[in-house]
């Protein structure tokens, strides 16, 4: 340290006798003789540095604090717009007159709201044999595994909906299943010739096609053609019982669910029992749940009914689920035990009869 400030010392002495003696030195030159920063004072360019460091420090300080801040600001929002709509709420308002969007819609009992639906049409003079509709609500992401895709299925409900049949087009094979089949209802019955009117386009739309095994290798031309409504044999569309599948499919009902979870469909009429209308939305959410999977516990999330002439009324809807896969196993799992330790129990009783009538005659 002492050499450098010597040194230094030095230049300054070379350079004011240079410049006392007349002699001009150029910018460049005085830059070259005099000692350079890093010489004449590496402590404060260490300094500098320690400096810059702790500015760049204050400034990642800063900005992970806007961010936070502007997190929690959204946070905020969120919790604010959830309040504004009653979201997650389930206080009553205290006044008779109130914002409905302050305040959760209530749920109430599905015969309280078929009562209400009853009322409505009355006081609307609406059609008392009007259609009974269904809004639900399904969690399709719920099991992060597997996705359940937006489907569409067909039941029959047990109290059928008065309606006009189901349309139904029948592939067969020979002339006397085409027979049978018009026989029994089919709206179109036939072999090769129908194929191709398919093909053309010739063939008004129906509901549903069935086929006979025996017609299914003349159908692969028309696999891109009907694309869903294509014979399969996992959904019933493809047997040899003609009749019986014609009675299934032109009384069965179908259902749609879309890709953001919701189902809109009917579950009867008005002029029916509510006896009718609670079987038949218990046998729509059965065949619904059959689509969750086996860890899919609340795959039905909300559900509302109404009518064309009223509003939706949101109800319990969790009375008419079906048990989960899972309870549906242990139940099945328990029964067997059940019934061995009851037929364990009952042997030693029916051993011990023998030996007491037999202790009873040693006494005689």
């Amino acid at each position: 340290m002492t050499s450098r400030a010597n040194m230094a010392a030095y230049m300054r002495n070379v350079i004011g006798a240079l410049q006392t003696g007349g002699l001009r030195l150029l910018p460049l030159q005085a830059e070259l003789l005099a000692p350079s920063r890093a010489q004449a004072a590496p402590c404060r360019l260490a300094r500098t540095s320690a400096a810059a460091t702790t500015q760049d420090q204050t400034q990642r300080d800063a900005r992970l604090k806007k961010r936070q801040a502007e997190e929690e600001e959204k946070r905020a929002r969120r919790r604010h717009k959830r309040e504004l709509w009653g979201v997650g709420r389930s206080s009553l308002p205290v006044d008779d007159v109130f914002l409905l969007r302050m305040y959760a819609r209530p749920r109430q009992d599905a015969r309280a709201a078929l009562a209400a639906l009853r009322r409505y049409a009355l006081l609307d003079y609406a059609d008392p044999a009007q259609d009974v509709h269904v809004r639900l609500g399904l969690n399709l992401s719920l099991d992060k595994n597997k996705k359940v895709e937006a489907f569409r299925s067909y039941f029959q409900y047990p109290n059928p909906l008065v309606a006009p049949p189901n349309s139904v087009l029948v592939f067969t094979s020979t002339p006397e299943e085409t027979q049978t089949a018009l026989q029994h209802g089919a709206t179109l019955a036939g072999g090769d010739e129908l194929v191709q009117q398919v093909l053309q386009d010739q063939v008004d739309q129906v509901s549903f096609y069935v086929s006979v095994p025996a017609a299914l290798p003349k159908l692969v031309p028309l696999r891109n053609v009907l694309r869903n409504n294509f014979p399969k044999a996992r959904n019933g569309s493809v047997g040899a019982d003609i009749p019986k599948m014609l009675e299934y499919f032109t009384t069965c009902h179908e259902y749609s669910v879309l890709p953001n979870g919701s189902c809109v469909t009917r579950i009867g009429t008005m002029d029916m029992t509510d006896e009718q209308l609670l079987v038949n939305l218990e046998t729509l959410l059965a065949d619904v749940c059959s689509r969750r999977t086996a860890s899919s516990g609340g795959f039905v999330t909300d559900a509302h009914i109404n009518t064309a002439t009223s509003e939706e009324l949101p109800f319990h809807f969790e009375p008419f689920l079906p048990p989960p896969p899972k309870a549906k196993r242990e139940a099945k799992e328990r029964a067997p035990a059940a019934s061995a330790a009851s037929a364990a129990s009952a042997a030693p009783a029916a051993s011990a009869a023998p030996a007491e009538e037999a202790a009873a005659n040693a006494k005689e």
